[in-house]
């Protein structure tokens, strides 16, 4: 299973990865090195979804850190 990875944790990176079963959200942001503390939110295929969610082959997830402004 390939999956697209979109990070905006500081600078914005985009990378793929292959896993060998579908798996959660949560055990994807182990797999980058990114805390769950350090999510604000997620999103499968650009609709939000939380941690505990399984993703799927072909699935974008992208990562949003909390954010901040005024």
């Amino acid at each position: 299973m390939e999956i697209e990875i979109r990070l905006y944790t500081g600078m914005f990176k985009s990378m793929r990865m292959i896993l060998d079963n579908e798996v959660e959200i949560v055990d994807v942001l182990d797999k980058v090195g990114v805390k769950k503390e350090e999510v604000e939110f997620v999103t499968v295929n650009g609709c939000c979804k939380e941690l505990d969610e399984r993703i799927k082959d072909g699935d974008i997830l992208t990562i949003f850190p909390p954010l901040a402004g005024g």
